[in-house]
């Protein structure tokens, strides 16, 4: 599985409660996903490669950017336990 990479105009922002943390989610074509990663759009490269390790997993991400920042977004349907625990919440 490939990730995506879009600009953030088409996705639908929102914020949600995951385990006693208010967390950044979107919804893009139906789906809904969880901001896992923030980077500077230098360093996007770091996002791609943790999105080639999840879908590696078989999981679901996109990549936006915007300005000078790029998100990796995980999809919830997707996500499993053991790929949350690995990555720490967005800054």
């Amino acid at each position: 599985m490939v990730s995506k990479s879009i600009q953030s105009q088409p996705i639908r922002r929102f914020q949600f409660w995951l385990d006693q943390d208010l967390q950044s989610g979107m919804r893009y074509q139906h789906a809904l996903f969880q901001r896992i990663s923030t980077l500077d759009y230098s360093q996007r490269h770091r996002l791609y490669l943790q999105a080639s390790q999840f879908a590696q997993q078989g999981a679901d991400t996109l990549i936006t950017y915007e300005d000078s920042s790029c998100h990796l977004w995980l999809n919830l349907r997707h996500k499993s336990s053991a790929i949350a625990e690995q990555q720490p919440n967005p800054q």
